[in-house]
């Protein structure tokens, strides 16, 4: 396909159009090599136009190479400088995503946490992590966003009903 051989000349705001939102046009296993230098690079800004062609990246990459897909989204995971969709998540086993939550309440514990790891926490963590993000989440209540306060909430009650939140 000429279109895989010529990507590296192709602008950027065309190839995360193709990534985006042209997939259906452009996928086959000749796209993995592409997916795969697009998700070898440096997470950047999340949320911004960079990081949403990366989810899509590694999304069509599990696609294509379940396997390869899979390895490069729990990197993606475990990478504290990135910040993943959610999405990508589900896209893996909770055995596969075993070490994460401790990282993530950790990071929570310490007040430095990336809103995906409240996320994290909400949709993986046990009980066996309450002690410590009760205590990070204490100290933060009515500084964060929604988002992480809703996981927080899910997640306390989820594990340990009697939880109840600060106020």
């Amino acid at each position: 396909m000429a279109l895989i051989a010529a990507w590296a000349d192709l602008p950027p705001g065309t190839q995360s159009e193709l990534i985006q939102s042209r997939w259906p046009l452009i996928a086959g296993p000749e796209m993995v090599p592409i997916l795969r230098s697009l998700v070898e690079e440096p997470p950047q800004f999340p949320r911004s136009g960079d990081a949403v062609v990366r989810t899509e990246a590694l999304k069509h990459l599990y696609e294509l190479d379940p396997e390869l897909g899979r390895a490069a989204i729990r990197k993606e995971v475990l990478d504290p400088k990135a910040e993943p969709s959610v999405d990508l998540l589900k896209l893996l086993t909770k055995e596969e995503l075993a070490s994460a939550p401790g990282p993530a309440a950790q990071r929570i514990q310490q007040r430095t946490a990336r809103e995906f790891d409240y996320d994290l926490v909400d949709l993986y963590g046990d009980a066996s992590l309450l002690q410590s993000i009760k205590s990070g989440y204490e100290a933060a209540a009515g500084q964060q966003a929604c988002g992480p306060q809703a996981a927080m909430l899910r997640y306390f009650l989820r594990v340990d009903r009697s939880t109840e939140p600060a106020r």
